[in-house]
């Protein structure tokens, strides 16, 4: 029976390695934002929304989404928001032409923070028509989606997609309860041939 003892052990510790590291495993994923990541848009909205694959916490000041203009100045201004899967921030219209940065942050439901950082390009309606009349060139890319927040019908069949990745979203999760409920079952076959 040493040897169940040892397994025992061997297996409580690999278990608890593997609960430290957690953070290697969140699974909450930035799907769309508005506007899109890397697009060319005609007219500033009057937000930046981000939309992710599962709820996200409201916990203190852990969302934060903040937009800065080609000078580094924020043009994001009130609170972020939190509507479920969608954080948002109200951002200035009254801006220049150039490349806008994003940077967010957020808690997803199982508490971990999730970062990132992406960009996009204003090109007024009125700086592409001069372009095009100037050079006679076609236009540059049509606008994305403006909308405060994204549509989610617009999406098709969002919510198998989602269910489509569980195994791969939850790994972690099913690893843990496999191991622990392993470790339960070989500590109940101990005590019974020791009883």
């Amino acid at each position: 029976m040493n040897i169940v003892k040892k397994a025992l052990s061997a297996m409580a510790l690999f278990l608890f390695l593997i609960i430290g590291s957690n953070p290697a495993f969140a699974h909450a994923q930035l799907i769309t934002t508005t506007p899109l990541g890397n697009s060319i848009i005609q007219e500033m909205p009057d937000r930046i929304s981000l939309e992710f694959g599962e709820q996200m916490l409201d916990f203190e000041d852990g969302n934060l989404v903040t937009v800065t203009d080609s000078n580094n100045n924020e043009i994001s201004f009130g609170p972020t928001v939190l509507n479920g899967a969608i954080i948002y921030r109200m951002i200035s219209t009254k801006v220049n032409d150039g490349v806008f940065k994003v940077h967010y942050r957020a808690i997803s439901n199982d508490g971990h923070k999730v970062t990132g950082d992406f960009q996009f390009e204003l090109t007024s309606i009125n700086n592409s028509k001069k372009s095009t009349k100037n050079n006679n060139s076609p236009s540059p890319v049509p606008s994305q989606s403006t909308s405060p927040v994204p549509n989610v019908s617009s999406v098709p069949n969002l919510e198998h997609s989602h269910s489509s990745h569980f195994l791969g979203r939850h790994f972690f999760h099913i690893f843990i309860a496999i191991g622990a409920l392993l470790i339960i079952g070989i500590w109940s076959i101990y005590r019974r041939k020791n009883n």
